[in-house]
């Protein structure tokens, strides 16, 4: 069984998603392993959710899987 939660936060360099990576650092959430999902622009950039700095990744086909 999984001990830690897999989250993929779609848009997370975007108004909402920036919102939804701060309010999940924040919370229990902060726990579960990240993650973050951008246009092109924005892939390489870094970004602290809860202790982990993560780095913003494109989406592609298979991107998700392993994501809970």
């Amino acid at each position: 069984m999984k001990s830690e939660v897999a989250i993929g936060i779609l848009g997370a360099t975007g108004l909402v998603g920036n919102e939804i990576t701060v309010l999940a650092s924040e919370s229990e959430l902060a726990k579960a392993q990240f993650s973050l999902f951008a246009s092109e622009e924005s892939v390489g950039e870094y970004y602290q959710v809860g202790p982990d700095e993560v780095t913003v990744q494109a989406l592609s086909e298979g991107a998700l899987k392993g994501l809970d």
